[in-house]
């Protein structure tokens, strides 16, 4: 996860660099930035993903955290490296499928700052099939990296308020 976070941190602050000199596109017969529309868009998904798995989760009174279709069809995937997270009762997955979670994550977090509970944490349960108490520290040292990373790229490109952060 940490990997491909940091790899997708770092693909993230190069998209929104570009998305930031495209500038303006028209949208009835508005100008907006390309890259806040981009980011609230990006925004919009993925809370109302967020929100339909936990209400279907709540309301059906089921626990989808351990298997669900997704978790069981990435659990299939055999492309070596192949490892075991018997912590997280995971008896075998491709290392693959943590990296490319932890690439989307990344990007998220280089584009947009998030990452962390909002992001990592469900999809840790819904996708990968952790255990909810193994997913919270696992998604704070993940998204530890992940920030970091972004936090000192974005720094060195004078993107960042250090009174606000304050």
């Amino acid at each position: 996860l940490g990997v491909g976070a940091v790899a997708g941190s770092e693909l993230g602050i190069r998209i929104q660099n570009e998305l930031e000199s495209i500038g303006k596109v028209m949208i009835s017969s508005n100008g907006i930035s390309l890259l806040d529309l981009v980011l609230s868009s990006l925004f919009l998904v993925l809370m109302a993903s967020v929100t339909v798995l936990i209400w279907r989760e709540t309301s059906s009174g089921r626990d989808y955290g351990v298997s669900t279709k997704a978790t069981r069809a990435l659990r299939r995937i055999r492309l070596r490296p192949v490892i075991s997270l018997p912590r997280s009762t995971i008896a075998s997955v491709s290392a693959w499928v943590p990296f490319s979670i932890g690439l989307g994550v990344g990007i998220l977090t280089g584009l947009m700052g998030v990452g962390g509970g909002s992001i990592t944490f469900p999809l840790l349960i819904y996708l990968l099939g952790v255990p909810t108490r193994m997913a919270i520290g696992t998604s704070v040292i993940q998204v530890m990296l992940a920030s970091g990373y972004g936090a000192l790229r974005h720094g060195s490109q004078g993107h960042v308020e250090l009174l606000l952060v304050l």
